[in-house]
């Protein structure tokens, strides 16, 4: 079933159903957020999260229900960006890619597949890399079908042009954790470099508990040598909680900027909560 979990909502109805506003969509298998942000502005005048449990092949009924649920999608927007969270990805040296190699790239890794389609990404980073992933080609279709516009990447891409790409240098060894419904993404650089980004499906707590301790594990980082950026749906009210900040002595959180986050949101969430979401805008 398809659940709007949070939603908020400042003057939406009141602006014209045609508009140059933006929206910011960012698709997981168990989720999908919408934000649309004023044009030439950074705060949001809408924002709406849907979970629900592992999509598969039932993207159709998902965005169905998504759609008669959501107030904001009563509008359409001639400025859509989507970012896909999918976990089906490859990360290729620039120098080694090539558009006909990439479904050879996806099939050693992930097995072969059909009805799917392939997509890639440049990453601006260094060292210079390419993103190849692929999505369900009914998702594909769902997403051409409800928004017009659309200018899409995969979320990896945008994560590491945020953490390294351009002038973000990194040293020392970082691992950044974002958790959204049943779904945890790590990312693990180790002395700078780019060791692991990925999503692994998570169907509780103690799972999210076993990716985070074996990845520092199988990478040979030692707890207390490490940086961890925590965000998104993580309640630091309960022991699991208590258990990182144990394991763990170095602990910052990623969080939003007052500015970017609708007043509603800031006074029924804590600044890490909702920043998966509202730093892509």
């Amino acid at each position: 079933m398809v659940q709007k979990s949070i939603s908020s909502y400042l003057d939406l109805e009141s602006q014209s159903p045609f508009n140059s506003d933006e929206l910011i969509v960012n698709i997981g298998n168990t989720y999908v957020a919408m934000i649309v942000r004023l044009a030439g502005r950074q705060d949001a005048s809408a924002f709406e999260l849907f979970e629900f449990d592992k999509a598969g092949d039932n993207w159709y009924q998902i965005f169905y229900a998504v759609r008669t649920q959501s107030k904001i999608l009563d509008r359409s927007y001639n400025n859509t960006k989507v970012f896909y969270n999918i976990p089906e990805n490859v990360l290729v040296p620039a120098d080694k890619f090539s558009a006909n190699a990439a479904e050879n790239y996806l099939s050693m890794v992930h097995g072969d597949n059909i009805n799917e389609a392939i997509l890639h990404d440049v990453v601006d980073a260094t060292p210079a890399m390419v993103n190849v992933y692929r999505i369900k080609r009914v998702l594909f279709e769902m997403v051409r079908t409800n928004f017009m516009m659309v200018e899409s990447k995969h979320l990896y891409s945008k994560i590491l042009e945020n953490t390294i790409g351009g002038y973000n240098f990194q040293t020392g060894n970082l691992l950044k954790v974002q958790f959204y419904n049943k779904c945890l993404l790590l990312l693990l650089l180790k002395n700078g470099q780019l060791q692991l980004i990925q999503s692994y499906p998570c169907a509780s707590q103690d799972d999210m508990l076993y990716y985070i301790l074996s990845i520092v594990q199988q990478y040979g980082v030692q707890p207390e040598e490490i940086k961890i950026e925590l965000s998104g749906q993580l309640d630091t009210r309960t022991q699991y909680y208590d258990y990182l900040r144990k394991m763990f002595s170095n602990i910052h959180f990623e969080t939003v900027a007052p500015e970017k986050l609708m007043k509603e949101l800031q006074e029924n969430y804590p600044a890490h909560y909702l920043s998966t979401y509202f730093n892509l805008a």
